[in-house]
């Protein structure tokens, strides 16, 4: 099997060429405005969320940037709550979270530590480390970050 390229080229007749590049920078152009946008959004939903939900999301930002997800039992204890309780708080921020395209906190199955891969699987939960950058700058701005 050959490689798969990530994109396609195709061939532009050279009197449309200023025509497709217009198009091409206007996309670009929309999608730095969705970044300031989501930027915008994940600060204002950081500042509006209860104790709770900034703990949580504090100690799987803090994993994000250390490029370790926390495991949600790990993250349960770090919070004092129990794991069905994280879940809650994780399923109300993404219902109010900045994209429907993507949950600010993924849970991914990965075999638990020290175990056979086939065995136990546990929860962990990721974030973008774009996203966890904006929710760290926003707990220290607000004082809550520890």
């Amino acid at each position: 099997m050959g490689r798969q390229m990530g994109y396609v080229m195709v061939p532009v007749p050279s009197e449309h060429v200023r025509e497709v590049m217009g198009i091409v920078l206007a996309k670009s152009s929309d999608s730095s405005k969705n970044a300031v946008r989501d930027h915008a959004r994940l600060t204002r939903l950081v500042e509006e969320s209860h104790d709770l939900a900034r703990s949580v999301l504090e100690v799987i930002a803090r994993a994000a940037i250390e490029g370790s997800p926390p495991s949600l039992p790990a993250t349960a204890e770090a919070v004092g709550q129990d794991e069905a309780v994280v879940l809650a708080v994780l399923r109300d921020l993404d219902m109010r979270a900045i994209s429907r395209s993507a949950a600010l906190v993924t849970v991914e199955k990965g075999p638990q530590d020290g175990a056979p891969a086939r065995s136990a699987r546990t929860a962990y939960l990721t974030m973008l480390p774009e996203r966890a950058d904006v929710v760290l700058d926003t707990l220290s701005r607000d004082g809550s970050a520890q």
